[in-house]
């Protein structure tokens, strides 16, 4: 039997394949025309199919993306459209397409891939960890009510106001860890969600926007009434209180609304500000990291500013050829330059971090102390320095793909 990955061509034979696989894992409707399906080849992106004897079998979708780390813009390879056929499964075929989809993302210049998975612990056989999560959330409009209102105003926001939105939103994602920078021929049109949201904007006294919030109303209005908020960004308490504020005033017609937010236990902002403690999850994802090229990941992101220093450390286990090594990192002045120094690991000379390890530490997402209590790290002689020069932000994200 013959077994091959790879990249997909826009035919129409390969679009239908692609379908036909979504349609199997994910329920979507099957369209029996290939011009109703969308292109393979489409900029910003790279499909991966996997065929056994002729037919395709399983595929995976590189969007190429970019991420804030450290306050730096690390490249990305967003995963997404990980199907296989269900005859297919358990012979390794997902491993075998996740592995050619790294390596081709690391040769277009990602050093790390993100994901949000529908099965987690698929994912981390190929060195994939979850590093926070995506959370739709559901609260009682009413609880919004209460919020404080902040000194400024709203209103609502046209197509004009785009540059004023991606401001807020970069000034937001500088200051995490993990977000994407919405940039890109991947991301789509920027524009498209005033043509599906309403979006409303927060103004200070001075008139400059410190927050937007889009979201839509369904479901009809009392009971089944829902605002579906699915961007809410501020740079402000101000902001915050403004938004949540408009959106309470909505409780007579619209009793729940949902609230995209992330990494609970890190307490994303929105928690500050809401009164009420009831936050039930209608739906939590994780949101997961690999990292393709210690070199490229490492000089990409931001560090600590304060701590100039040089530390080594051992990469061992990784699934994806050329991650294993040894690399030293130096640090100067919040930027940091990293080299590898040999190509096996001396466990005794060195912390040695598995690949879920690298991306738990690389991301910021956990102390070395849990890294090692969940077996990702070894050996690690000052993991308090280990810890710091990877601080300082939550690790928080506003999309799913």
């Amino acid at each position: 039997m013959t077994f091959l990955i790879r990249p997909a061509q826009n035919s129409d034979a390969d679009k239908l394949a692609s379908a036909r696989l979504s349609s199997e894992a994910f329920g979507y409707s099957l369209p029996t025309d290939p011009g109703d399906l969308g292109p393979l080849d489409a900029p910003g992106q790279t499909m991966y199919l996997a065929e056994r004897d002729g037919v395709v079998v399983g595929k995976a979708r590189d969007l190429h993306y970019d991420s804030w780390f450290g306050g730096c813009v690390v490249p990305t390879s967003g995963v997404a459209s990980v199907t296989v056929a269900t005859e297919e499964r358990g012979r390794g075929t997902m491993r075998a397409v996740m592995l050619e989809l790294m390596r081709g993302a690391r040769e277009r210049g990602a050093a790390v891939s993100t994901l949000v998975p529908t099965a987690p612990a698929a994912y981390r056989p190929c060195g994939y960890e979850s590093i926070t999560t995506y959370e739709h959330l559901r609260l009682p409009t009413a609880s919004l009510a209460p919020v404080t209102r902040g000194s400024g105003t709203t209103r609502r926001a046209t197509a004009a106001d785009r540059p004023a939105l991606a401001a807020v939103y970069d000034a937001w994602a500088r200051a995490q860890n993990g977000p994407l920078t919405r940039r890109g021929p991947a991301f789509g049109d920027p524009d498209q969600v005033f043509q599906t949201h309403a979006v409303t904007l927060a103004l200070d006294p001075a008139g400059e926007t410190v927050g937007y919030a889009a979201w839509k109303h369904t479901g009809g209005y009392y009971g089944g009434g829902l605002l579906e908020v699915d961007d809410l960004v501020a740079t402000t308490l101000d902001g915050y209180r403004l938004l949540l504020g408009a959106l309470g005033s909505s409780a007579a017609v619209a009793p729940t609304t949902e609230l995209l937010s992330s990494g609970s236990s890190g307490l994303d902002l929105l928690r500050l500000v809401v009164p009420g403690r009831s936050w039930p999850a209608a739906e939590i994802d994780h949101y997961m990291l690999a990292v393709l090229d210690v070199v490229a990941a490492f000089e990409a992101r931001g560090y600590v500013h304060g701590i100039d220093t040089t530390v080594r450390f051992g990469v061992g286990g990784a699934p994806l050829a050329g991650v294993d090594g040894t690399y030293e990192l130096a640090v100067e002045a919040g930027r940091g330059r990293c080299r590898r120094l040999a190509d096996v690991v001396d466990a005794g000379e060195v912390p040695v971090f598995d690949a879920r390890g690298l991306a738990l530490w690389f991301a910021g997402a956990q102390s070395c102390a849990n890294i090692a209590a969940v077996g990702g790290l070894t050996g690690a002689p000052a993991p308090g320095l280990l810890d710091a020069l990877m601080g300082g932000r939550q690790v928080h994200i506003r999309d799913s793909f």
